[in-house]
């Protein structure tokens, strides 16, 4: 019985030694088929795209797509073939299905970003798409520029300030980043709320279109001063200060309204208004260097002057660019009598001041004046950031 059983299992042994063989046969054949057909579908694209033969193009494409997945080309084919027959959809399914080992995939990817803040009118994809883009290849210029304006825009502050100082270390700078990165607190746009109006279509709900709406509206209004002042006094909001006290009953750990709302009660002197929105900042607000300066202001207020001093130089290791904070740490340090400091820190609110008026007047962020970017320069200098300063230097060296 034993030995039946012996004889048996070598049978069986035998038996599945024969069908693995002819199991890889079959592969290497189909692999062989695989490969021919890829390329006879290769050789009928290229026909279709010189003959212009867009359905025929995009039939093969896709095709071909199917049996090599791991390379751009079908698909790029496909998306041409797509996009000339009108449907952006479709287009930007294709680009989507771009493989991340192909060298030719950033710059299809840089084409769907394109179509997703565009006509597709999908920003919070096409922000996702520039972050994929980056991780493939870190020094496109483009895909940087893309994404930094959207954070702007947005008014996504931490996440602007932090792709601004990537794309120079990446050396993917151009004079706008500069622009963005000194401007955080103030940079603002005279299409943002039109723009995030649009935005808001693709995500009704989205915080940060609708706060970011209204923010720029806001900024971008000539306001009568008269009027504000005569609505703080009798205790009236204006219309833009009501939505933004709307929005923060809405949105009561947004950081954007909460500095709004901060910056406002600091200028009116109103202390318990200060002392109640900072007990109501989130966490991640300790990273925000707004919220320090507004400790700061709260310290001052109460003659706590070291602790003052040491939260508005908390806010400028955060943030070197607030010329409000170099302007109240002057006004600490004019009290200590430490006039030396108070040159250093007067003398850069100044200057910080002057590029804020300089840029909100620029046509665009494109539009830059050379004497503008040298203030730029000295700022950065001043600041305490020497790399940023070289970078901008080198920048306008080369586009002169």
């Amino acid at each position: 019985m034993i030995q039946k059983a012996t004889t048996r299992g070598r049978r069986v042994i035998k038996y599945l030694l024969i069908l693995a063989g002819l199991a890889c046969v079959v592969s290497v054949a189909y692999l062989g088929y695989g490969l021919r057909r890829a390329a006879q579908l290769e050789a009928a694209c290229k026909t279709a795209y010189e003959q212009q033969q867009w359905a025929e193009l995009e039939k093969n494409a896709t095709e071909w797509a199917q049996w090599r997945p791991d390379q751009a080309l079908p698909w790029i084919y496909a998306a041409e073939s797509a996009n000339q027959l009108g449907d952006a959809i479709r287009t930007a399914s294709y680009l989507y299905y771009l493989p991340d080992g192909d060298p030719r995939t950033p710059a299809g990817l840089l084409e769907l970003s394109h179509l997703q803040f565009g006509a597709l009118n999908q920003p919070i994809a096409a922000a996702e798409t520039c972050k994929r883009i980056l991780r493939l290849q870190p020094d496109l210029s483009e895909a940087h520029r893309r994404l930094i304006f959207y954070y702007a825009m947005s008014r996504q502050r931490g996440p602007m300030l932090a792709e601004a100082r990537r794309a120079i270390a990446a050396g993917c700078d151009v004079p706008e980043t500069y622009m963005y990165l000194m401007g955080a607190d103030w940079i603002t746009f005279a299409n943002g709320y039109e723009l995030n109006q649009r935005w808001l279509q693709s995500a009704p709900d989205y915080e940060p279109f609708l706060v970011a709406r209204s923010w720029h509206l806001l900024h971008s209004q000539a306001l009568d001063a008269e009027s504000e002042s005569e609505n703080a006094s009798t205790g009236g909001l204006s219309k833009y200060e009501q939505i933004m006290t709307d929005l923060l009953e809405r949105f009561p750990k947004n950081e954007e309204l909460l500095a709004y709302h901060l910056n406002l009660a600091c200028f009116r002197g109103n202390r318990e208004r200060v002392a109640k929105l900072l007990a109501q900042a989130p966490a991640s607000s300790a990273a925000d260097s707004r919220f320090w300066r507004f400790k700061g202001w709260m310290h001052e207020v109460r003659n706590e002057q070291e602790e003052a001093e040491k939260a508005y130089l908390h806010a400028l290791s955060l943030y070197p660019f607030d010329w409000q904070t170099q302007h109240d740490l002057a006004a600490v340090y004019r009290l200590k009598q430490d006039f030396d400091k108070v040159e250093q820190y007067q003398s850069a609110a100044l200057l910080g001041k002057e590029i804020m008026r300089n840029a909100l007047q620029a046509p665009d962020t494109s539009s830059l004046s050379p004497q503008l970017l040298q203030d730029m320069s000295r700022y950065a200098k001043t600041c305490g950031e020497p790399d940023v300063a070289a970078r901008l230097e080198a920048r306008m060296r080369n586009s002169g």
